[in-house]
């Protein structure tokens, strides 16, 4: 029997691959008026993982990703499209008559966006698409986010585990809570993040803590090592059992804020592969973030990571 050959990889993304649609302008008085015209139309790939996969790969590293296509035309152009950035797509599992996850993107005139999400039919990941045999070959596992599949959450404690055993690093950030799954079910996932990046809101609504230092207080209480918490336009709060940060964003025109988030989190984990300090790292995430919104599509504006320094040495933090 020949043996399996793995990829060796800087980051393995797990999560979602989604087929998106973006429109703008799209406003709440789209359902007082018969008709509206939009100015933009386009056609993209996004989902949490293919996201962060992109960025990260248009960065430098050695990125693969682990999802579930669809078994379907879309599932084969959103699979072309990672490679063509050079993803590695090895650990992506085909389920036999599933559909690809589609999001309808609707992008406010101010460039922030609502979702309308299809998942019917949709594969999920789980513990038989997950291939452990990787682990030996990744230095480092980000999570797209927690609570993208219940199945991916249900394996999470013993995946992280098992990779933090073997050595790789531990990230993941989250998404909305829609199932208001408690806190404390959280516990086996969170014990084994060395990084936890979930936004403002998200955090709140996870600990019910108004402060982001508390907030944080709670996710060190349950295992975290480092957390970095998403602020919008207020920056971001980078924390760990010694160190502070609460740095301020680049400000920029912007155009769609869709995808932010990973691109951010691809960013500052991009300085962690490099070895770099948590306040290098969040320092280079918000210029990635700042590039993120300044085109439609959730990883299309960032080009690589000559453009990051320039965006840094323009404004003036090139390295703080």
């Amino acid at each position: 029997m020949n043996q399996k050959i793995y990829p060796e990889l800087d980051v393995l993304c797990v999560g979602m691959i989604t087929s998106d649609v973006m429109l703008k302008p799209v406003d709440p008085s789209i359902f007082s008026v018969d008709k509206t015209h939009l100015t933009n139309l386009t056609y993209s790939v996004g989902g949490d993982a293919a996201n962060q996969s992109v960025i990260f790969a248009k960065l430098g590293n050695r990125t693969g990703i682990a999802a579930t296509p669809g078994d379907d035309d879309a599932g084969v152009n959103v699979t072309r499209y990672l490679e063509q950035y050079g993803v590695n797509t090895d650990n992506c599992v085909v389920i036999p008559g599933s559909r690809t996850r589609t999001s309808f993107v609707l992008i406010h005139s101010d460039g922030e966006r609502n979702l309308l999400g299809y998942t019917i039919n949709c594969g999920k990941l789980s513990k038989d698409v997950l291939d452990l045999g990787q682990l030996d070959h990744t230095r480092m596992i980000s999570v797209g986010s927690i609570f993208s599949y219940d199945t991916l959450d249900a394996y999470l404690p013993e995946y992280l585990a098992e990779a933090q055993k073997r050595g790789v690093i531990t990230a993941a950030d989250t998404m909305s809570n829609m199932n208001h799954v408690p806190l404390s079910d959280l516990a086996g996932i969170l014990a084994h993040l060395d990084y936890f990046t979930p936004s403002y809101v998200e955090a709140q609504d996870l600990t019910k803590k108004d402060d982001p230092d508390e907030q944080a207080d709670v996710f060190f209480s349950m295992g975290v090592k480092n957390v970095v918490i998403k602020l919008g336009t207020d920056g971001c709060l980078i924390r760990n059992a010694k160190e502070r940060y609460h740095l301020p964003i680049i400000p920029t025109e912007c155009i769609d804020t869709t995808g932010a988030g990973d691109n951010f989190v691809a960013g500052f984990l991009t300085g962690i592969l490099k070895g770099w300090d948590l306040k290098k790292s969040g320092t280079f995430a918000t210029a990635v973030g700042s590039i993120a919104i300044r085109e439609v599509g959730a990883n299309s504006s960032l080009k690589n990571y000559d453009q990051v320094i320039e965006v840094l040495k323009e404004a003036g933090r090139y390295w703080e």
